[in-house]
């Protein structure tokens, strides 16, 4: 980890960070926020084995210059990697046995999720929970107790102007490979594969969602 030793700028396992300076938007389905690991500083990046990771954003800089790369997060109690309200790029990522979601952006935007492997997650594999503009690629999801990946927001507040492409979802086990709820609009899924999903390989509820190009 090349974090350097500033405590006050983020947490892990009770050591607690400064407080956000600006508010969240509910999150859909009255989710709390995980608790392990926050991230609040520019320019760091994490490369370590650790149990989960949560990155907020602390007003103007929205995650500039972070990153969450060529981590293996294992068993965490709640979502394995989590960020909210920011732009932050997650690459090379291994993540397995999380509680909850395996990767959740909340409100993020404009952040690539790519090359992870994600596997036996409590509840879906990669979430995207309102938010814009985020670019899912090249990740293999497995074993997923609900969704392989998913998109959903409020009417109010779509999951719009994703981009779900070139992945690899197998076995989401009671659940769909991908699903687009009907919240969400304006997104393009092409060119993922799908193996043994229980229900539909692609469940598409949404409006103007573009579903092109993928192997069911």
């Amino acid at each position: 980890m090349t974090a350097g030793d500033d405590r006050r700028a983020w947490r892990t396992r009770g050591v607690t960070g400064p407080a956000d300076s600006g508010k969240s938007p509910d999150r859909p389905r009255g989710r709390p926020l995980s608790t392990g690991f926050s991230l609040r500083r520019p320019g760091l990046v994490l490369s370590s084995p650790i149990h989960s990771i949560e990155y907020h954003s602390l007003g103007h800089h929205r995650g500039a210059g972070n990153s969450i790369t060529n981590n293996e997060v294992r068993g965490s109690g709640e979502n394995g990697i989590q960020v909210d309200d920011a732009r932050v790029p997650i690459a090379g990522n291994t993540v397995r046995d999380s509680a909850e979601a395996g990767i959740l952006l909340f409100n993020a935007f404009n952040s690539e999720v790519k090359n992870n492997l994600v596997r036996d997650s409590g509840i879906n594999g990669i979430e995207l929970d309102i938010g814009a503009g985020n670019h899912v690629a090249g990740n293999r999801v497995f074993d997923s107790e609900g969704a392989g990946i998913i998109a959903v927001g409020f009417p109010s507040q779509p999951s719009e102007d994703h981009r779900i492409v070139d992945n690899f979802v197998r076995n989401s086990d009671g659940d769909d490979g991908i699903e687009l709820t009907d919240t969400t609009t304006d997104n393009v899924v092409i060119g993922n594969e799908f193996r043994r999903n229980d229900e539909d390989q692609i469940d598409d509820d949404g409006t103007n969602n573009t579903v092109v190009g993928n192997v069911v």
